[in-house]
């Protein structure tokens, strides 16, 4: 069990038929039972006839669909890399999404410490009493940007990447399939472990966060365009097109430089 001022919760291996079971013939009736969820199960895994009568083709046809389960449980407003369409087969949700501009409004928790590896909105959509907690304050303008939707039996909710995104299941029974995708190429890193390592490289850094910030808009976000046009293809090292050999150096370069923190 792991706790905080808010909230806590529990993580548990066990079969999805086994968290069903808890759902239905354990906690069904009980007037306050405990938020449980069984969550992204692969479809082709746990059931290939489904998943093969169930393909989306709107979205690449090697997409896996993945199946939720659980009672009157809200998922923590939160983002995913991948874009998602996500389709109630029981139940009733509401689903509130915020843009990505919203973010110093959602007051996002530690971003170590989450249920799913997302960081969570501290804020519990529709259950925020404001006089209560004046902590919050920003929040009622994220609220004003957001868009809701109410969702029942064979509606679908298509949620585009990196859009914050609250999901409240509203019966004692929900079950939901989604697909998720992204379009184009990853790269060979994970932008949400770049954020990490520069936090705690830059956030603190005494008078040279301005320079920093001009050397990563030069450098990552290329505002003014390719950063080392002037140098032949063979000379750019990392800068260069990301190939696997320039891949492999770049990152035992990192690889080094952390073992060295």
């Amino acid at each position: 069990m792991k706790t905080t001022a808010e909230w806590h919760y529990e993580r548990v291996h066990e079969t999805f038929q086994a968290a069903i079971a808890r759902i239905i013939l354990t906690n069904l009736n009980n007037p306050a039972p405990p938020a449980i969820y069984a969550g992204a199960v692969s479809t082709a895994e746990g059931f290939p006839g489904f998943a093969k009568e169930n393909a989306l083709p709107l979205v690449n046809p090697s997409v896996v669909s993945r199946i939720w389960a659980g009672n009157a449980v809200t998922a923590p407003t939160h983002y995913d890399m991948s874009d998602n369409i996500a389709c109630v087969v029981s139940g009733h949700r509401r689903c509130t999404c915020f843009p990505p501009e919203q973010l110093p409004n959602l007051y996002v928790g530690p971003l170590e410490f989450t249920p799913a590896g997302q960081p969570t909105s501290m804020v519990r959509v529709g259950a925020l009493d404001f006089a209560r907690y004046p902590r919050y304050p920003r929040y009622t303008q994220a609220l004003a940007a957001a868009e809701t939707t109410n969702l029942g039996p064979g509606d679908a909710v298509f949620i585009p990447n990196m859009r914050w995104h609250n999901i409240e299941s509203l019966d004692p029974f929900n079950i939901l399939v989604n697909y998720w995708w992204y379009e184009g190429s990853r790269g060979p890193g994970a932008p949400f472990t770049a954020l990490v390592y520069g936090i705690l490289s830059l956030r603190d850094l005494p008078n040279r966060r301005e320079i920093w910030r001009r050397m990563f808009d030069h450098y990552v976000f290329q505002t003014q365009g390719d950063p080392v046009e002037h140098l032949p293809p063979e000379r750019r090292g990392m800068l260069g097109r990301p190939t696997r050999q320039v891949v492999s150096a770049a990152k035992a370069w990192l690889q080094n430089e952390l073992q060295r923190l």
